[in-house]
Protein backbone atom coordinates (compact mmCIF):
# COMPACT_ATOMS: atom_id res chain seq x y z
CA UNK A 1 0.00 0.00 0.00
CA UNK A 2 1.15 3.51 -0.81
CA UNK A 3 0.98 6.74 1.07
CA UNK A 4 -2.37 8.48 1.61
CA UNK A 5 -1.89 12.24 1.53
CA UNK A 6 -4.32 14.96 2.55
CA UNK A 7 -3.48 18.41 1.16
CA UNK A 8 -5.25 21.44 2.62
CA UNK A 9 -5.06 24.13 -0.04
CA UNK A 10 -7.00 26.25 -2.47
CA UNK A 11 -7.11 24.56 -5.86
CA UNK A 12 -8.15 25.49 -9.40
CA UNK A 13 -10.53 26.64 -10.75
CA UNK A 14 -10.16 28.93 -7.72
CA UNK A 15 -7.88 31.79 -8.80
CA UNK A 16 -4.83 32.74 -6.81
CA UNK A 17 -4.60 31.91 -3.10
CA UNK A 18 -1.71 29.51 -3.87
CA UNK A 19 -3.96 27.28 -5.98
CA UNK A 20 -1.54 27.25 -8.94
CA UNK A 21 1.28 26.10 -6.66
CA UNK A 22 -0.89 23.28 -5.32
CA UNK A 23 -1.97 22.15 -8.78
CA UNK A 24 1.57 22.02 -10.17
CA UNK A 25 2.84 20.10 -7.14
CA UNK A 26 -0.07 17.65 -7.04
CA UNK A 27 0.25 16.80 -10.75
CA UNK A 28 3.81 15.63 -10.14
CA UNK A 29 3.11 13.93 -6.80
CA UNK A 30 0.32 11.90 -8.40
CA UNK A 31 2.83 10.43 -10.88
CA UNK A 32 4.91 8.90 -8.07
CA UNK A 33 4.23 5.23 -7.38
CA UNK A 34 4.83 5.74 -3.67
CA UNK A 35 1.68 7.91 -3.49
CA UNK A 36 -1.55 5.89 -3.37
CA UNK A 37 -4.08 8.74 -3.20
CA UNK A 38 -4.29 12.47 -2.59
CA UNK A 39 -7.33 14.13 -1.03
CA UNK A 40 -7.37 17.89 -1.53
CA UNK A 41 -9.47 19.88 0.93
CA UNK A 42 -10.08 23.06 -1.04
CA UNK A 43 -12.35 26.04 -0.59
CA UNK A 44 -15.79 26.13 -2.18
CA UNK A 45 -14.62 28.41 -5.01
CA UNK A 46 -13.28 25.22 -6.59
CA UNK A 47 -16.28 24.12 -8.66
CA UNK A 48 -14.66 22.31 -11.61
CA UNK A 49 -11.19 21.07 -10.61
CA UNK A 50 -8.85 19.48 -13.16
CA UNK A 51 -9.09 15.69 -13.35
CA UNK A 52 -5.87 14.06 -12.08
CA UNK A 53 -5.36 10.32 -11.50
CA UNK A 54 -5.28 9.34 -7.80
CA UNK A 55 -6.53 12.80 -6.82
CA UNK A 56 -9.88 13.64 -5.21
CA UNK A 57 -10.78 17.31 -4.75
CA UNK A 58 -13.25 18.07 -1.95
CA UNK A 59 -14.53 21.70 -1.91
CA UNK A 60 -14.98 21.78 1.85
CA UNK A 61 -14.48 25.20 3.39
CA UNK A 62 -15.55 28.75 2.60
CA UNK A 63 -13.47 31.92 2.61
CA UNK A 64 -14.23 34.15 5.60
CA UNK A 65 -16.22 31.41 7.34
CA UNK A 66 -14.64 30.24 10.58
CA UNK A 67 -17.05 27.37 11.22
CA UNK A 68 -16.59 25.93 7.75
CA UNK A 69 -12.80 25.93 8.19
CA UNK A 70 -13.21 23.62 11.18
CA UNK A 71 -14.69 21.03 8.79
CA UNK A 72 -11.07 20.37 7.78
CA UNK A 73 -10.31 18.85 11.18
CA UNK A 74 -13.44 16.70 11.11
CA UNK A 75 -12.53 15.33 7.67
CA UNK A 76 -8.99 14.50 8.82
CA UNK A 77 -10.23 12.68 11.94
CA UNK A 78 -12.76 10.72 9.89
CA UNK A 79 -10.45 9.68 7.02
CA UNK A 80 -7.12 9.29 8.88
CA UNK A 81 -4.58 10.14 6.16
CA UNK A 82 -0.92 9.17 6.61
CA UNK A 83 0.24 12.76 6.08
CA UNK A 84 -1.57 16.10 6.31
CA UNK A 85 0.05 18.85 4.26
CA UNK A 86 -1.03 22.49 4.65
CA UNK A 87 -0.24 24.83 1.72
CA UNK A 88 -0.95 28.23 3.27
CA UNK A 89 -0.09 31.90 3.66
CA UNK A 90 -1.03 34.53 6.22
CA UNK A 91 -4.24 35.52 4.42
CA UNK A 92 -5.20 32.40 2.49
CA UNK A 93 -8.45 31.79 4.41
CA UNK A 94 -10.03 35.16 3.62
CA UNK A 95 -10.05 38.82 4.59
CA UNK A 96 -11.02 38.39 8.25
CA UNK A 97 -8.22 38.36 10.82
CA UNK A 98 -10.19 36.03 13.08
CA UNK A 99 -10.86 33.56 10.27
CA UNK A 100 -7.21 33.55 9.21
CA UNK A 101 -6.11 33.07 12.83
CA UNK A 102 -8.36 30.01 13.13
CA UNK A 103 -7.17 28.64 9.81
CA UNK A 104 -3.50 29.15 10.66
CA UNK A 105 -4.04 27.31 13.95
CA UNK A 106 -5.12 24.12 12.16
CA UNK A 107 -1.61 22.66 11.64
CA UNK A 108 -0.95 22.83 15.39
CA UNK A 109 -4.32 21.22 16.15
CA UNK A 110 -3.76 18.51 13.54
CA UNK A 111 -0.42 17.65 15.12
CA UNK A 112 -1.94 17.56 18.62
CA UNK A 113 -4.52 15.09 17.33
CA UNK A 114 -1.70 12.73 16.38
CA UNK A 115 -1.43 13.19 12.61
CA UNK A 116 1.91 13.67 10.87
CA UNK A 117 1.78 17.23 9.61
CA UNK A 118 3.76 19.42 7.23
CA UNK A 119 3.22 23.12 6.49
CA UNK A 120 4.40 24.93 3.38
CA UNK A 121 4.38 28.54 4.58
CA UNK A 122 4.53 31.05 1.74
CA UNK A 123 5.10 34.23 3.74
CA UNK A 124 6.04 35.47 7.20
CA UNK A 125 5.38 38.68 9.19
CA UNK A 126 9.10 39.46 9.26
CA UNK A 127 9.23 39.62 5.46
CA UNK A 128 6.18 41.78 4.73
CA UNK A 129 5.04 45.28 5.52
CA UNK A 130 1.77 45.31 7.50
CA UNK A 131 0.09 47.58 4.95
CA UNK A 132 0.57 44.94 2.23
CA UNK A 133 -1.72 42.71 4.28
CA UNK A 134 -4.22 45.49 4.91
CA UNK A 135 -3.10 45.90 8.53
CA UNK A 136 -1.96 48.80 10.65
CA UNK A 137 1.26 48.25 12.57
CA UNK A 138 -0.23 48.02 16.06
CA UNK A 139 0.97 45.88 18.97
CA UNK A 140 -2.18 43.74 18.71
CA UNK A 141 -1.67 43.05 15.00
CA UNK A 142 2.05 42.31 15.39
CA UNK A 143 1.39 39.95 18.33
CA UNK A 144 -1.52 38.30 16.54
CA UNK A 145 0.56 37.68 13.40
CA UNK A 146 3.36 36.18 15.47
CA UNK A 147 1.08 33.79 17.36
CA UNK A 148 -0.80 32.77 14.20
CA UNK A 149 2.47 32.12 12.37
CA UNK A 150 3.79 30.14 15.35
CA UNK A 151 0.71 27.92 15.26
CA UNK A 152 0.90 27.47 11.47
CA UNK A 153 4.55 26.45 11.77
CA UNK A 154 3.98 24.00 14.64
CA UNK A 155 3.84 21.06 12.23
CA UNK A 156 6.40 18.27 12.38
CA UNK A 157 8.10 20.03 9.46
CA UNK A 158 7.68 23.51 8.00
CA UNK A 159 8.85 24.26 4.45
CA UNK A 160 10.04 27.73 3.48
CA UNK A 161 10.48 28.84 -0.12
CA UNK A 162 13.15 31.48 0.52
CA UNK A 163 16.49 30.13 1.71
CA UNK A 164 17.38 33.27 3.67
CA UNK A 165 14.18 32.92 5.75
CA UNK A 166 15.45 29.72 7.33
CA UNK A 167 17.46 31.46 10.03
CA UNK A 168 14.61 33.42 11.62
CA UNK A 169 12.04 30.65 11.03
CA UNK A 170 14.22 28.13 12.89
CA UNK A 171 14.87 30.61 15.69
CA UNK A 172 11.30 31.85 16.20
CA UNK A 173 8.90 29.24 14.83
CA UNK A 174 10.24 25.74 14.21
CA UNK A 175 13.81 24.45 14.41
CA UNK A 176 12.88 21.67 11.95
CA UNK A 177 12.23 24.13 9.13
CA UNK A 178 13.70 23.21 5.76
CA UNK A 179 14.10 24.97 2.42
CA UNK A 180 12.50 23.60 -0.73
CA UNK A 181 12.66 25.88 -3.78
CA UNK A 182 9.53 27.07 -5.52
CA UNK A 183 8.84 25.04 -8.65
CA UNK A 184 9.21 26.48 -12.15
CA UNK A 185 6.56 26.18 -14.87
CA UNK A 186 6.79 25.84 -18.67
CA UNK A 187 10.12 23.98 -18.71
CA UNK A 188 8.75 21.96 -21.65
CA UNK A 189 8.37 25.07 -23.81
CA UNK A 190 10.99 26.25 -26.30
CA UNK A 191 12.58 29.50 -25.07
CA UNK A 192 12.84 32.53 -27.33
CA UNK A 193 15.88 34.69 -26.65
CA UNK A 194 15.10 37.38 -29.24
CA UNK A 195 14.58 40.84 -27.78
CA UNK A 196 11.67 43.08 -28.73
CA UNK A 197 10.05 46.16 -27.25
CA UNK A 198 7.21 44.44 -25.40
CA UNK A 199 7.42 44.95 -21.62
CA UNK A 200 5.47 42.77 -19.20
CA UNK A 201 4.37 43.18 -15.60
CA UNK A 202 2.56 40.15 -14.20
CA UNK A 203 1.24 39.38 -10.73
CA UNK A 204 -1.34 40.13 -8.06
CA UNK A 205 -1.61 43.90 -7.84
CA UNK A 206 -1.49 45.77 -4.53
CA UNK A 207 0.47 48.43 -2.63
CA UNK A 208 3.69 46.38 -2.66
CA UNK A 209 3.71 46.28 -6.50
CA UNK A 210 4.61 49.78 -7.68
CA UNK A 211 2.55 50.04 -10.86
CA UNK A 212 2.71 53.84 -10.65
CA UNK A 213 6.51 53.78 -10.86
CA UNK A 214 6.43 51.42 -13.83
CA UNK A 215 3.92 53.55 -15.74
CA UNK A 216 5.96 56.70 -15.12
CA UNK A 217 9.16 54.97 -16.24
CA UNK A 218 7.44 53.64 -19.38
CA UNK A 219 6.16 57.09 -20.34
CA UNK A 220 9.72 58.45 -20.12
CA UNK A 221 10.99 55.58 -22.28
CA UNK A 222 8.37 56.37 -24.92
CA UNK A 223 9.82 59.89 -25.23
CA UNK A 224 12.84 58.29 -26.94
CA UNK A 225 12.16 57.91 -30.70
CA UNK A 226 14.01 54.57 -30.65
CA UNK A 227 11.18 53.09 -28.57
CA UNK A 228 8.10 54.42 -30.33
CA UNK A 229 7.00 50.78 -30.88
CA UNK A 230 7.34 49.87 -27.19
CA UNK A 231 4.26 48.48 -25.44
CA UNK A 232 3.58 47.83 -21.76
CA UNK A 233 1.33 44.89 -20.80
CA UNK A 234 -0.01 44.74 -17.24
CA UNK A 235 -1.33 41.26 -16.43
CA UNK A 236 -2.98 40.22 -13.18
CA UNK A 237 -5.94 40.94 -10.96
CA UNK A 238 -5.81 43.26 -7.96
CA UNK A 239 -5.50 41.51 -4.60
CA UNK A 240 -9.01 41.05 -3.11
CA UNK A 241 -8.18 43.48 -0.30
CA UNK A 242 -7.20 46.27 -2.69
CA UNK A 243 -10.03 46.48 -5.22
CA UNK A 244 -9.46 50.23 -5.77
CA UNK A 245 -6.73 49.30 -8.25
CA UNK A 246 -9.35 48.10 -10.74
CA UNK A 247 -10.39 51.69 -11.56
CA UNK A 248 -6.78 52.84 -11.82
CA UNK A 249 -5.82 50.05 -14.20
CA UNK A 250 -8.97 50.35 -16.30
CA UNK A 251 -8.22 54.03 -16.94
CA UNK A 252 -4.69 53.15 -18.06
CA UNK A 253 -5.83 50.48 -20.53
CA UNK A 254 -5.33 51.47 -24.16
CA UNK A 255 -3.68 54.83 -23.47
CA UNK A 256 -0.07 55.55 -24.48
CA UNK A 257 0.56 51.92 -25.56
CA UNK A 258 -0.29 50.61 -22.06
CA UNK A 259 -2.59 47.58 -21.99
CA UNK A 260 -4.27 46.16 -18.90
CA UNK A 261 -5.16 42.53 -19.59
CA UNK A 262 -6.34 41.48 -16.12
CA UNK A 263 -6.18 37.89 -14.92
CA UNK A 264 -4.76 35.50 -17.52
CA UNK A 265 -4.82 31.73 -17.21
CA UNK A 266 -1.42 30.07 -17.26
CA UNK A 267 -2.26 28.21 -20.45
CA UNK A 268 -2.52 31.51 -22.35
CA UNK A 269 0.88 32.81 -21.27
CA UNK A 270 2.98 31.23 -24.08
CA UNK A 271 1.03 33.19 -26.70
CA UNK A 272 1.44 36.45 -24.77
CA UNK A 273 5.17 35.89 -24.20
CA UNK A 274 5.79 35.83 -27.96
CA UNK A 275 5.22 39.61 -27.88
CA UNK A 276 7.37 40.22 -24.79
CA UNK A 277 11.02 41.22 -24.75
CA UNK A 278 11.54 41.70 -21.02
CA UNK A 279 9.76 41.35 -17.68
CA UNK A 280 9.77 44.14 -15.10
CA UNK A 281 9.06 43.65 -11.37
CA UNK A 282 8.95 47.06 -9.62
CA UNK A 283 8.19 45.84 -6.10
CA UNK A 284 8.26 47.95 -2.95
CA UNK A 285 8.33 44.73 -0.92
CA UNK A 286 8.12 40.99 -1.50
CA UNK A 287 5.79 38.79 0.55
CA UNK A 288 7.86 35.66 -0.06
CA UNK A 289 9.75 34.18 -2.97
CA UNK A 290 8.55 35.44 -6.33
CA UNK A 291 6.09 33.05 -7.91
CA UNK A 292 6.20 35.27 -11.00
CA UNK A 293 9.91 34.64 -11.52
CA UNK A 294 9.30 30.89 -11.34
CA UNK A 295 6.25 31.13 -13.59
CA UNK A 296 8.07 32.99 -16.37
CA UNK A 297 11.75 32.05 -16.10
CA UNK A 298 11.55 29.12 -18.54
CA UNK A 299 10.51 31.43 -21.39
CA UNK A 300 14.07 32.78 -21.44
CA UNK A 301 13.20 36.46 -21.05
CA UNK A 302 15.42 38.94 -19.16
CA UNK A 303 14.02 40.34 -15.93
CA UNK A 304 14.50 43.67 -14.16
CA UNK A 305 13.54 43.92 -10.49
CA UNK A 306 13.74 46.27 -7.52
CA UNK A 307 16.60 45.75 -5.09
CA UNK A 308 14.97 43.50 -2.50
CA UNK A 309 16.46 40.57 -0.53
CA UNK A 310 14.23 37.97 -2.18
CA UNK A 311 15.22 39.04 -5.70
CA UNK A 312 18.89 39.23 -4.72
CA UNK A 313 18.67 35.65 -3.46
CA UNK A 314 17.13 34.42 -6.70
CA UNK A 315 19.83 36.21 -8.69
CA UNK A 316 22.54 34.59 -6.53
CA UNK A 317 20.98 31.21 -7.23
CA UNK A 318 21.20 31.76 -10.97
CA UNK A 319 18.10 33.63 -12.10
CA UNK A 320 18.64 36.15 -14.90
CA UNK A 321 17.47 39.18 -12.96
CA UNK A 322 19.01 42.65 -13.19
CA UNK A 323 18.68 44.15 -9.70
CA UNK A 324 18.32 47.93 -9.59
CA UNK A 325 17.36 50.69 -7.10
CA UNK A 326 13.64 51.31 -6.71
CA UNK A 327 13.60 54.62 -8.61
CA UNK A 328 11.97 55.74 -11.83
CA UNK A 329 15.30 56.82 -13.31
CA UNK A 330 16.89 53.44 -12.52
CA UNK A 331 14.09 51.55 -14.31
CA UNK A 332 14.27 53.86 -17.33
CA UNK A 333 18.02 53.32 -17.62
CA UNK A 334 17.86 49.53 -17.07
CA UNK A 335 14.97 48.90 -19.49
CA UNK A 336 16.62 51.07 -22.15
CA UNK A 337 19.92 49.25 -21.65
CA UNK A 338 18.42 45.79 -22.06
CA UNK A 339 16.33 46.72 -25.10
CA UNK A 340 19.34 48.32 -26.84
CA UNK A 341 21.73 45.42 -26.13
CA UNK A 342 20.45 42.05 -27.44
CA UNK A 343 23.53 40.24 -26.11
CA UNK A 344 22.74 41.38 -22.55
CA UNK A 345 19.10 40.39 -22.97
CA UNK A 346 20.10 36.95 -24.24
CA UNK A 347 22.58 36.44 -21.39
CA UNK A 348 19.89 37.17 -18.79
CA UNK A 349 17.31 35.12 -20.69
CA UNK A 350 19.54 32.05 -20.92
CA UNK A 351 20.29 32.32 -17.20
CA UNK A 352 16.57 32.30 -16.47
CA UNK A 353 16.00 29.23 -18.61
CA UNK A 354 18.83 27.38 -16.84
CA UNK A 355 17.43 28.49 -13.47
CA UNK A 356 13.99 27.09 -14.37
CA UNK A 357 15.44 23.75 -15.45
CA UNK A 358 16.95 23.31 -11.97
CA UNK A 359 13.55 23.88 -10.36
CA UNK A 360 11.25 21.65 -12.41
CA UNK A 361 8.13 20.67 -10.51
CA UNK A 362 9.05 17.00 -10.82
CA UNK A 363 12.22 17.68 -8.82
CA UNK A 364 10.28 19.66 -6.21
CA UNK A 365 7.74 16.84 -5.82
CA UNK A 366 10.56 14.39 -5.11
CA UNK A 367 11.82 16.59 -2.29
CA UNK A 368 8.36 16.67 -0.73
CA UNK A 369 8.08 12.89 -1.09
CA UNK A 370 11.24 12.47 0.99
CA UNK A 371 9.62 14.46 3.80
CA UNK A 372 6.40 12.46 3.57
CA UNK A 373 8.30 9.14 3.68
CA UNK A 374 10.37 10.21 6.68
CA UNK A 375 7.30 11.30 8.65
CA UNK A 376 5.41 8.16 7.62
CA UNK A 377 8.24 5.93 8.82
CA UNK A 378 8.33 7.79 12.14
CA UNK A 379 4.64 7.01 12.58
CA UNK A 380 5.05 3.29 11.79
Amino acid sequence: MGLKLCLVSCFPNCRGRLSEYAEALVKELAKLEEIEKIDILSNTETTSPPKIDKVKVIPLWENNNALSILKIIWYIIKNKPNIVHYNISLSVFGRSRIVNFIGLALPALTKVLGFKTITTMHNFPEAIKPETAGLKKTLLNVLGLFIATKLACSSHTVVVLVRSYLKFVKARYNEKAIFIPHGAWFTDCKPDFNINHGILFLGHIGPNKDIELLVEAFKKIKENPKFKEAKLFIVGAPHPIFTEYINILTKLDGANDIYYIGYLENGKLPKLLKNIGLIVLPYKACTGTSGVVHLLAAFGKPMIASDLPEFRELAREGAGIMIIPHRVESFVKAITNVMLHPSLAEKLGRANRKFAEKRKWALIARQYLEIYRRLWLEAS
